[in-house]
């Protein structure tokens, strides 16, 4: 379970870094634009580095398939991006306009993760994966999600800004569905190998 939280965790905030790098213009320019003296400057430098993590978080919501919001007019996936009215903060500059349209390549990071965790559970002596174990990893899927999601959900208040992050029950469905995708592809391939071996 520890590396499938590590490597999406991890995948996550790869794709945030490539982001900023993508983007590094646009959170100069709203970084000039809120801080004015190099004191602002590092003010504002030091609080995004404190948010990374969420971002991170968000952006593994992206990968996982729901998203997030940020707002009630602002919600990002990674098929469709609908952008309303931002606050000034540089670290939302790292979100793209419209999505790319090789974007969905970024929903194998989850299934990698997911098939790397996968590779530990224990098996029968015939191969096959016990019950047991797969509905554990399930459960701590589930944990997962709702760890990723409660960490980085939240609100500024009733109006606007009321919900901001993905939404828990969502993310946590997804976490464990790339899972059981990963046990049920990998059991397939196995089966595949053995009947063609005989």
């Amino acid at each position: 379970m520890q590396r499938y939280v590590v490597g999406l965790f991890s995948a996550a905030s790869l794709l945030v870094v490539a982001s900023g790098i993508w983007h590094w213009r646009a959170f100069i320019d709203v970084l000039r634009a809120v801080a004015g003296d190099v004191t602002s400057i590092t003010q504002f430098l030091l609080a995004c580095a404190v948010y990374v993590p969420t971002f991170a978080m968000w952006a593994l919501a992206v990968v996982l398939g729901p998203g997030f919001a940020f707002g009630t007019d602002t919600h990002i996936t990674l098929g469709v991006v609908n952008i309303g009215a931002l606050p000034p903060i540089p670290l939302l500059a790292l979100i793209p306009n419209n999505p790319p349209t090789w974007a969905f390549v970024l929903l194998l990071l989850p299934l990698v993760a997911a098939i790397w965790a996968t590779r530990l559970l224990p098996r029968e002596e015939n191969g096959r994966l016990h019950l047991q174990s797969v509905g554990e990893l399930l459960l701590l899927g589930m944990v997962a999600g709702a760890l990723f999601g409660v960490l980085s959900s939240g609100g500024l208040g009733p109006g606007r800004l009321a919900h901001i992050g993905p939404v828990l029950w969502q993310v946590m469905l997804a976490s464990a569905g790339w899972l059981l995708v990963a046990c049920l592809g990998d059991e397939l391939v196995r089966q595949l190998r053995r009947k063609f071996k005989t």
